[in-house]
């Protein structure tokens, strides 16, 4: 088996996983596309290849991507059946989260590539913000109306004003908000 490229039954989301765990390489394709997989985890390095095969992967419901390194992630706006959405550490390009209008969970480290959920009409139930400068109350109506869980990581966060425009809001968990 392939170690860098593997394929993995994710039982959390009930979906057949890739999982990248190298620098992707064009000689790579033929292993990541030898199973099914409507998720893909990008853990630690260069996958920016996948930019030349999106067409290929219209499928895709889920992705989570945490490199080391920066790169640019503007390739995943291409993938507009993405369900749960989970992006954290350094990031180039650009996502507009009004692609994915069937986000059910989206978890994002707050930086220049990923500040357009906070003006987003999408309506996830899941909403993870980590490094989330300003207000609660500057989110957008639309993005606030289904959230049923919050998970706030923010150390500069002084104050929680704005929380009850989650009318939905069932679980709110608070890690790293030592202003508050």
């Amino acid at each position: 088996m392939n170690k860098k490229i593997r394929h993995k039954y994710l039982k959390s989301l009930g979906l057949n996983e890739l999982q990248i765990h190298g620098k992707l390489e064009r000689a790579d394709f033929e292993e990541v596309f030898s199973k099914n997989f409507e998720s893909i985890w990008i853990l630690h390095d260069d996958a920016s290849l996948l930019a030349e095969v999106t067409s290929e992967l219209q499928h895709v419901k889920a992705i989570r991507y945490c490199p080391f390194e920066s790169q640019d992630i503007s390739w995943i706006n291409k993938l507009v059946n993405l369900e749960f959405i989970y992006l954290e550490g350094p990031m180039k390009g650009v996502i507009d989260f009004d692609n994915f209008k069937s986000a059910k969970e989206v978890d994002v480290d707050l930086c220049k590539s990923t500040n357009s959920i906070l003006t987003a009409s999408i309506s996830p139930e899941f909403l993870g913000l980590t490094k989330l400068k300003g207000d609660l109350a500057d989110l957008s109506s639309s993005l606030l109306k289904n959230v049923r869980s919050l998970s706030l990581t923010s150390p500069t966060m002084s104050s929680l004003d704005g929380l009850s425009s989650f009318s939905k809001l069932t679980y709110l968990s608070l890690e790293r908000c030592l202003k508050l």
